[in-house]
């Protein structure tokens, strides 16, 4: 399956990606919304954000927590800096839709 990627608003959900997917599948965040792009198969997000709204998955609460206050970080500091988004290297090279 492609990358074709995948967006939640939910900071929450996004914590959850970055935790199985690791922070580098971040590519974007736009701070209206919020919005959080990733670049992993849009069905796979589809199917965890089902599973995670159904209460069906575990996680390590402590690295969940990692990635949870590092998207809350991007957010605050991009409010503070007046920025609307962010991006990662790998969407400056192309990677990002």
């Amino acid at each position: 399956m492609s990358a074709d990627g995948y967006i939640t608003t939910s900071p929450f959900m996004a914590a959850l990606l970055c935790y199985l997917y690791q922070f580098e599948s971040l590519l974007r965040i736009d701070a209206s919304g919020p919005a959080f792009h990733f670049d992993i198969a849009s069905e796979d997000g589809k199917t965890l954000e089902e599973q995670w709204q159904r209460d069906e998955l575990t996680v390590q609460i402590a690295s969940y927590t990692k990635n949870y206050a590092r998207i809350i970080g991007q957010l605050k500091k991009l409010h503070r800096e007046g920025k609307q988004s962010w991006v990662s290297s790998k969407w400056v090279s192309g990677r990002g839709k």
